[in-house]
């Protein structure tokens, strides 16, 4: 029943933005819990053979939402602050200070970003904005993973379609 079955699935932000982190970070001294349940998850879901990756584009603007917050709070926040007021709600820069600990002396945020997404200050990128040379970045990155973005905007016309009411 289960190798016949085609299964969609849909991620949330929550649970993208760790999906997303296990693209770059994903060896054990990185796993915190969540990490390890979304791990579980895309093991899981590799095991199916017919089954459909796919996110919102409202939940893929959230995530990138986090990581241009994540890079703000890196460009202001000192060894000095975080030390007084600990870590931080949001994942992306927690994941940072992680591997800031771990990796060499003079680990940056950009060199964090690299790992993560493959975003390079230096490339040339189609955006205007950082938010949209991420999604850029994260888009390169759902086709690796054979995940879809899914429009609902585009879909409110199907309200008015006679075919698709007929075929709901």
């Amino acid at each position: 029943y289960i190798d016949e079955k085609h299964f969609f699935i849909y991620l949330d932000a929550t649970v993208f933005i760790q999906y997303l982190c296990l693209y770059g970070f994903a060896k054990t001294e990185f796993m915190d819990r969540e990490r390890r349940v979304v791990m579980s998850l895309r093991d899981s879901m590799r095991q199916l053979k017919n089954v459909s990756v796919r996110i919102t584009q409202e939940h893929l603007e959230e995530t990138i939402r986090h990581l241009t917050q994540a890079e703000k709070i890196s460009s202001f926040a000192s060894d000095a602050l975080i030390e007084k007021f600990g870590d931080s709600k949001n994942v992306f820069f927690n994941l940072y200070l992680d591997a800031k600990r771990k990796e060499r002396a003079g680990y940056s945020f950009e060199n964090f970003l690299e790992k993560l997404i493959g975003f390079d200050e230096s490339a040339q990128y189609h955006a205007v904005t950082k938010f949209d040379a991420f999604m850029e970045c994260v888009r390169r990155y759902l086709k690796i993973a054979n995940i879809s973005v899914v429009n609902y905007e585009a879909a409110e016309y199907l309200e008015d379609d006679p075919m698709a009411k007929r075929i709901l």
